[in-house]
């Protein structure tokens, strides 16, 4: 393989693999443990006084670290250089980090997609951290409004031209607001990857826009 501004893309490939394959070891690990955990737990929960909340509490806790090891597997998912990936696959990796970071604060974040393109490795991780970067601007304006359902439809405008429309059902802010997010963040959020998301889109030659027109909250992407 070639080197790429002389980084041996071979290399970053091996290393890239070994990272995933630490990363899969791991969430396996992980695994195995909450299997157990769930097991027991489910034993104890048949026989326990339905107003036990210690019990309560800890089934829900087991759940959510069910659901954290779930994200894990899916944001640190091995993307092959020398294989073009799939919007799905993208938008699964960005909507699973929005999912991780928001995870406090929502519910649910459900998802629709409309059309499919496939990209090289380069621009499918611009467009996944694009993705995140829109979605989390969604999730913070969804809390704000109190929303703790968020639901999202995925579009392909132009194939071609790599364009994508990212709808809401939280209603729309004024576009001042989203800049502000964007520029300055929200360091309680842990925000700052929201941030570099959007410009690294943009000083890839993308663009990162936020449209107005509807009711709703919805961004454009543009690779």
């Amino acid at each position: 393989m070639k080197n790429v501004k002389g980084i041996n893309v071979n290399h970053l490939s091996n290393f890239a693999r070994s990272m995933n394959e630490t990363h899969r070891i791991c969430t396996h690990e992980i695994s195995g443990h909450l299997h157990l955990l769930r097991f027991c737990i489910d034993e104890l929960m048949s026989e326990a006084d339905e107003d036990n909340k210690l019990m309560t509490k800890l089934e829900e806790g087991v759940t959510r670290l069910e659901n954290l090891n779930k994200l894990w597997k899916v944001c640190t998912r091995f993307l092959d250089p020398e294989v073009e990936t799939s919007l799905l696959s993208s938008i699964e990796r960005g909507v699973g980090l929005a999912t991780l970071y928001n995870q406090k604060f929502l519910e649910e974040i459900d998802y629709d997609v409309k059309g499919e393109i496939s990209l090289p490795l380069n621009r499918a991780i611009l467009l996944a951290e694009a993705i995140f970067s829109a979605c989390s601007i969604i999730c913070h304006f969804a809390v704000k409004q109190n929303i703790s359902a968020v639901k999202l439809q995925f579009e392909v405008v132009d194939e071609d031209k790599g364009i994508i429309t990212v709808a809401s059902n939280v209603n729309k802010v004024s576009r001042q607001e989203v800049l502000e997010i964007l520029e300055f963040g929200n360091e309680n959020e842990k925000s700052l990857r929201r941030q570099i998301g959007a410009a690294t889109l943009t000083e890839f030659g993308g663009k990162f826009d936020y449209l107005d027109e509807d009711e709703k909250l919805k961004v454009r992407i543009s690779l």
